[in-house]
């Protein structure tokens, strides 16, 4: 292999359960109704309907859940990546008003790095195809790296973001792409 596009075409896709998806539908439809629902599927320019365990393209999902965050939020003029950053704090707050989110928050360890250490587990239960590796730096420091990444580096930045805030804390997260499919956080509170 000689370079970067003929790594990425042998990587498989990475792929969400459509429970998660659904669970941007919800929220939208929560805020606007049919007619936000409509909206939606008229910037996807097909149905928005997911079974629950259904494998959906993270492509698919990013546009979902940043339509998503354009129709409920139009004043908002951000930039793409500031808006990438918005639409994974918004895929935290949306991940734990599901079933499954719900399930996890109550049986994870009761510390935010505790949680994190636990990563791996929770997104095999989430995500395939789609790589986590968490380390423990020091006793406010952890780093995680993703491979087969498919989001913006923002929006993982920001999800994180809004996992720190769920446990009231405030830090820093340090964000470095190792290549065009893999990224590394680096966050410390």
């Amino acid at each position: 292999m000689n370079n970067m596009a003929e790594t990425i075409k042998h990587i498989k896709t990475p792929t969400i359960k459509g429970i998660f998806v659904n669970s941007h539908i919800n929220f939208l439809k929560k805020f606007g109704g049919k007619d936000a629902l409509e909206k939606l599927e008229k910037k996807m320019r097909k149905s928005v309907k997911f079974n629950t365990w259904q494998d959906v393209p993270l492509s698919e999902e990013i546009q979902i859940i940043e339509y998503v965050f354009d129709i409920v939020y139009p004043s908002y003029k951000l930039s793409p990546k500031d808006r990438a950053f918005e639409a994974g704090r918004l895929h935290f707050r949306n991940f734990i008003t599901t079933p499954l989110g719900r399930i996890l928050f109550t049986a994870l360890p009761k510390n935010f790095k505790g949680t994190l250490l636990k990563l791996p587990m929770i997104i095999k239960h989430i995500f395939k195809n789609l790589d986590f590796s968490v380390t423990g730096i020091s006793k406010n420091k952890v780093k995680i790296e993703v491979s087969n990444l498919n989001y913006p580096p923002e929006h993982f930045s920001g999800l994180f973001h809004e996992w720190m805030l769920f446990w009231k804390l405030y830090g820093r997260i340090d964000t470095k792409m190792k290549s065009d499919i893999s990224c590394e956080y680096l966050i410390s509170w």
